[in-house]
C-alpha cells in the first residue's frame, strides 16, 4: 500500500532514447500539427496526434521524443503510459489492463470483455490530465477500445498514436479532432551524421570509406533504421567488404529487406 500510494504521486519517468536516435528531430517540432499539440497553454481540451510512415521512419522515435519533451515541460500530469509494439500484442483486453496498469489503475472488470475494459478506462481515467502513447497499431480495434474517444480522459490529457496505416484514423469517433503529422525521411545532412555515428562511432572516416558514403545514402534513402542497419553491418569492416556489402544490398532488395527486418528486432525505437 504504501510503495503504490508513494508511485501515485512521484511524477511521470523520461523515456530511455539513445543519443544517436534523436538526429534531425529537433527540426519536427517546427511543423503546425506538432505544434497544435504541444500547446502547453491549452489545459482545457484533450489533445490527439497521430504520427504515421513507413516502417522504420522514425515514429516510435519521435513519439517518445515528444513524450519526454511534454513531461520535462510540464509535471502536472497525474499519470503516463508509453504502450509500444502494439500491431505485435494479440488481446486488446491484456493491452487494456496494461494500459490502467501503467496509468495507477487496477482493472475490475472481467478480463475477457473489451466493452466492459474500455467503459472502466473511461470512468478511471476521465477526470486525470495524462498522457498515453499507443505505438504501431495498425488495427481500429485497437484504438477504439484503447482510446475511443476525448471524453476518455481528463481536460489537458495528450495522447500520441503511431500506425504504419494512416486510413484507420478515419474509422475512429472523433476522426475530426486528431492532428495528423507524416513523418518524412531525413535530409541528407542528418543522413550522413547518423550513418556516421553507426559505421564510426566518435571517429571521422577516412577518405577512402567517406567515398562510399554516398552509395549508403542512396541505399537507405532517408530511413533512420536503414543508415543504422549499414551503419552497424560496415562498422569495423574493410575497405573491400564495403565495396562488396554496397554492391550487394544495391542489387539484391530482399538481403537488404531481411539486414532491416534482424536490426529492428534490436530496436526499441524505430
Amino acid at each position: 500500500m504504501i510503495v503504490k500510494d508513494v508511485s501515485a504521486r512521484l511524477p511521470p519517468l523520461r523515456l530511455q532514447i539513445k543519443e544517436d536516435a534523436i538526429v534531425g528531430l529537433d527540426s519536427h517540432f517546427d511543423e503546425e500539427e506538432v505544434k497544435l499539440f504541444l500547446d502547453k497553454d491549452n489545459n482545457d481540451a484533450v489533445h490527439m496526434l497521430a504520427i504515421h510512415g513507413p516502417p522504420g521512419i522514425g515514429k516510435t522515435t519521435f513519439a517518445a521524443y515528444i513524450y519526454n519533451n511534454i513531461i520535462s515541460n510540464d509535471n502536472q500530469y497525474t499519470a503516463a503510459s508509453f504502450i509500444s509494439n502494439i500491431r505485435e500484442k494479440s488481446k486488446v483486453e491484456d493491452l487494456q489492463s496494461m494500459l490502467l496498469a501503467e496509468m495507477g489503475e487496477k482493472r475490475e472488470s472481467s478480463e475477457g470483455d473489451t466493452n466492459d475494459g474500455a467503459e472502466e478506462i473511461k470512468r478511471k481515467l476521465g477526470t486525470k490530465k495524462v498522457l498515453l502513447v499507443l505505438d504501431d497499431v495498425d488495427k481500429i480495434d485497437q484504438l477504439k477500445w484503447l482510446a475511443g474517444g476525448h471524453d476518455w480522459f481528463g481536460p489537458g490529457s495528450r495522447i500520441i498514436i503511431t500506425t504504419r496505416h494512416p486510413t484507420l484514423l478515419n474509422r475512429h469517433r472523433d476522426r475530426d479532432k486528431i492532428n495528423r503529422y507524416q513523418m518524412t525521411e531525413l535530409n541528407p545532412e542528418h543522413s550522413l551524421k547518423l550513418f556516421y555515428q553507426y559505421a564510426f562511432g566518435e571517429s571521422q572516416p577516412t577518405e577512402n570509406f567517406a567515398n562510399f558514403a554516398t552509395q549508403a545514402l542512396s541505399i537507405a534513402k532517408g530511413s533512420p533504421l536503414a543508415l543504422k542497419a549499414l551503419g552497424t553491418e560496415l562498422k569495423d569492416c574493410s575497405l573491400d567488404d564495403w565495396d562488396t556489402n554496397l554492391q550487394r544490398f544495391s542489387r539484391d532488395s530482399k538481403a537488404f529487406d531481411f539486414l532491416l527486418r534482424q536490426t529492428q528486432k534490436n530496436c526499441l525505437f524505430d
